[in-house]
């Protein structure tokens, strides 16, 4: 982390140099000071240079690649330096956007494709498609003759708005290697071949592709009624490489999932046989690929169809709530059926067992739930039983909750345990972004958290920072450094 921190400040003192100097010297000023100072650090220097390289671009409408995941995970370099690049506006396809000068158009003209047969300037090779696992480097290669030959890479990101100028490792070179990443998937490359004349040939276009099929549920399991003494069949379908399958179950009154051995427990269809004790049960599938990556199936309920007229049934199901600190979020289920009772349970964020709730409507069909700190996140459900005994337990719900602080200034705000500073309305020229704030360690910088901010020339950054949203700085024209503590 202490890399790409180094990396932040040395870029935003680049990006105040003199107007005189062009954008695109600028770029390759910053390019080739990134790779003298990282020349030893093979494999993730090409991915750090080129994701954290147009530090105040700002993000252009439809050109921004998804997020790969929002959870918190341990920074990686490359991944690290893409969120640096999303927090100060730049694409999160990793390349840097060129900058038209003189009124000059971006676009090469296609007529550039024909060789000029009478210098002997021609391309000799095109560049090749490219399939790659994630975290490998592909290579696209052009060959052509003529004097003096330079080269100069494009890229075209997944909204095809146009071509870019790349900075990646080679780009000036006649092969250009392309640290794959989610982000970069399906993205197209060519290159535009000059002569010592300055004519100009454009390749044709090579695209970065992944040799594996993602991991993805693609079916979910579904409830199943059946009288007692019947089968009743779970099925779940799902795509991705060397898949194995592991069912699991859940009795009916909660507590911990565990590991089936019914038949085809390790196969894509569960068999189960209805009996008293099993009304009510919940069943998963965990599905793996040979990756050792794994995803969970929602969870399908087995219930009886041996109750009086009006069977037993779930209507409506439990929604999210969304409520400030110390408000009420009301939980509702609606079912059908003979006599009926229920009892409403809740989890705790990050915990697999269930409990008896006792608060105000736990044995109705509404749940009343005051939001404290310690109930963010927390899941809610209600298991509704009828006259003959059968049960059957709804989905779960999550309560979400929200409280915000202001410190000189800086606003931060609390989400599910997860502190993030989120805007500042000060107009100080130098902040300081707290470490903790209520008990909570600060470890976000949320999207547009200092955007347009002009008044700012120095901030400084907590160590405790693992995740930035984008255009952080964006359109802090003043900005001078950014500081680490």
């Amino acid at each position: 982390m202490a890399q790409w921190k180094k990396w932040l400040t040395v870029m935003l003192a680049v990006s105040i140099a003199p107007a005189s100097v062009s954008t695109v010297m600028l770029k390759e000023m910053r390019a080739n000071a990134w790779f003298a100072a990282q020349a030893e650090e093979a494999g993730s220097a090409d991915a750090l240079a080129e994701d954290a390289e147009a530090a105040f671009a700002e993000p252009e409408s439809g050109e921004i690649a998804p997020a790969e995941d929002a959870a918190a995970e341990s920074v990686q370099p490359e991944d690290a330096v893409a969120e640096v690049e999303q927090a100060l506006g730049e694409d999160v396809d990793g390349e840097v956007m060129l900058t038209p000068e003189d009124g000059e158009d971006a676009e090469i003209d296609a007529e550039a494709m024909e060789a000029d047969d009478a210098g002997g300037f021609a391309i000799i090779s095109q560049p090749q498609d490219c399939v790659c696992e994630l975290g490998g480097t592909a290579a696209f290669t052009v060959l052509a003759q003529g004097d003096g030959l330079t080269y100069r890479w494009q890229y075209q990101n997944l909204s095809g708005s146009g071509w870019r100028n790349s900075l990646l490792k080679g780009y000036n070179k006649d092969t250009l290697h392309v640290y794959a990443n989610r982000a970069r998937l399906g993205m197209k490359y060519r290159c535009v071949v000059s002569d010592a004349s300055g004519a100009e040939l454009v390749t044709a276009e090579a695209q970065l592709t992944n040799t594996s099929t993602a991991l993805a549920i693609t079916r979910q399991p579904q409830d199943v009624a059946g009288k007692l003494g019947d089968t009743a069949v779970f099925a779940v379908q799902a795509t991705g490489s060397g898949l194995t399958y592991q069912w699991q179950y859940q009795s009916a009154d909660g507590g911990a999932w565990l590991d089936s051995s019914l038949s085809g427990s390790n196969r894509a269809s569960l068999t189960v046989p209805v009996t008293k004790g099993r009304v009510g049960m919940r069943f998963r599938c965990v599905v793996r690929d040979s990756s050792g990556a794994e995803v969970t199936s929602n969870a399908a309920i087995l219930t009886s169809g041996d109750s009086p007229a009006g069977s037993l049934a779930i209507t409506t199901q439990p929604t999210d709530q969304s409520c400030e600190l110390n408000e009420s979020a009301v939980f509702t289920v609606a079912a059908t059926g003979s006599g009926l009772t229920y009892q409403w349970q809740y989890q705790a964020s990050g915990e697999t067992d269930w409990s008896d709730s006792t608060l105000t409507g736990a044995k109705t069909a509404s749940l009343t739930v005051r939001l404290t700190r310690s109930r963010m996140g927390m899941k809610f459900r209600c298991v509704v039983t009828d006259s003959t005994g059968a049960s059957v337990t709804s989905e779960a719900a999550t309560l979400n909750g929200t409280a915000r602080y202001e410190i000189d200034g800086v606003i931060y705000e609390l989400s599910n345990g997860i502190m993030s500073a989120v805007d500042y309305i000060g107009s100080a020229d130098a902040i300081t972004v707290q470490q903790t704030v209520a008990g909570y360690t600060v470890t976000v910088l949320g999207e547009s958290a200092f955007e347009n901010k002009t008044t700012l020339r120095t901030v400084t950054l907590p160590g405790t920072i693992t995740e930035m949203g984008e255009a952080v700085f964006a359109g802090c024209t003043n900005l001078e450094s950014v500081q680490w503590r």
